[in-house]
């Protein structure tokens, strides 16, 4: 997916909730998944990991969503599910 800000090309990923500390959610790459079993569970690490850590203040669980990062001038963009 091109970048509608920069035009530079966007990398896949999703966004989620690190699970046992519900205090921030995610964004980590596709290709990260396809070859680790587990998540990297604190905030340096998931950096460490080339996730990107976002602050989330409400402890809601949901299923992760197909969000696209720019790399180049740090756009996100992506689809969430809403409940009606």
């Amino acid at each position: 997916m091109q970048c509608p800000y920069c035009g530079k090309e966007m990398t896949k990923g999703f966004l989620g909730v690190e699970s046992s500390r519900v205090s921030w959610t995610f964004w980590l790459e596709h290709d990260y998944l396809m070859k680790h079993t587990f998540l990297p569970v604190t905030k340096k690490k998931m950096q460490e990991a080339g996730g990107y850590v976002i602050p989330f203040g409400n402890g809601i669980n949901t299923a992760p969503n197909t969000f696209y990062v720019c790399r180049d001038c740090g756009k996100m963009i992506g689809d969430l599910k809403t409940e009606p």
